[in-house]
């Protein structure tokens, strides 16, 4: 890691008196960045050094080296969307820890309201970010809003514990790691990933956002799969008399059972992406323009009367 944290400097920390608006000597914890299965991320600020986003294992039982193999995969895609590993070791109580830039904001997961032009942005800067992490030959193997941090145009794609080299197995000793509701068909089976697996991941989040629920619903991974290798799921433009027949059409290819039918690039959905955005736009326009034509204003509703 270039421009890497000394070591001495989280000597003295501890990952079980991390918590918020504490000061752990030279340390001061900021607040909690998010939690996941294996570790949580939290923001902390060194008198002299600045602020890291430090992610710490759970418990001691998480190892040293899958922190590294994280590390290694973030600090070869060298991208402004994604943060730079700045130091892995073993705090005190001999809890692993990855120390990385800090996020520009909080995760957008937590954001409440999404107008479509906001989905398409988001979907458009995730998808820049997936170019230079698949130009690396990395497949993130995790992509939801979870792992997005930042605002909509100054996003950070985050969280590489269980990426993948491209061409590489999605398969462990425990099975086949991921987020069964984000993950493609070949994740599943824990068969070789590619750039697909990741478009897949960015379709079921467009997909989400548009509709406000998941195309699949299947309450297993069992279920899941099945429901996945059918590519079987309600279109959008039945839901929301405001979208377009093209994003159905879109909806097929990103959420394809078979990678060879999604995109070949992360360039290619984006292009498709800002195609489907054209067509939402004209059709927005059009029901306007529709809703002014068939409720004349009061002014006009008015000398119709006297007239």
């Amino acid at each position: 890691m270039d421009e890497g944290w000394p070591l001495h400097l989280f000597a003295t920390l501890s990952g079980s008196a991390l918590q918020p608006a504490v000061r752990l000597g030279s340390w001061r914890v900021e607040r909690m960045l998010g939690r996941g299965a294996t570790s949580v991320v939290w923001s902390v600020r060194h008198r002299t050094h600045g602020t890291v986003a430090l992610k710490v294992a759970h418990g001691p039982a998480i190892s040293l080296a899958r922190f590294e193999a994280e590390a290694e995969l973030m600090d070869r895609v060298r991208s402004r969307w994604v943060p730079r590993a700045r130091a892995v070791g073993v705090l005190c109580d001999g809890r692993p820890f990855l120390a990385m830039d800090p996020a520009p904001e909080g995760t957008l997961s937590v954001r409440q309201a999404w107008s479509p032009e906001d989905v398409f942005e988001l979907a458009r800067s995730v998808l820049h970010a997936l170019e230079d992490v698949h130009h690396a030959g990395v497949v993130h193997c995790d992509v939801k809003l979870d792992n997005v941090v930042g605002s909509l145009r100054r996003c950070q794609l985050v969280d590489f514990g269980i990426s993948r080299q491209i061409g590489e197995l999605n398969r462990t000793a425990d099975g086949a790691p991921g987020t069964p509701t984000y993950m493609s068909p070949e994740q599943l089976r824990g068969d070789v990933v590619g750039v697909g697996a990741d478009l897949y991941g960015v379709g079921v989040l467009v997909y989400r956002l548009l509709r406000g629920v998941m195309p699949f619903t299947g309450r297993s991974s069992a279920e899941l799969y099945r429901e996945k290798a059918r590519s079987c799921f309600f279109p959008i433009s039945h839901a929301r008399p405001d979208a377009p027949i093209e994003i159905d059409a879109a909806m097929r290819r990103w959420l394809a059972a078979d990678p060879e039918r999604r995109p070949p690039s992360a360039r290619a959905m984006r292009a498709m992406l800002a195609a489907v955005q054209a067509k939402w736009s004209r059709r927005a326009s059009w029901r306007r323009s529709s809703a002014l034509v068939s409720r004349p204003d009061a002014t006009t509703r008015s000398l119709t009367s006297v007239g």
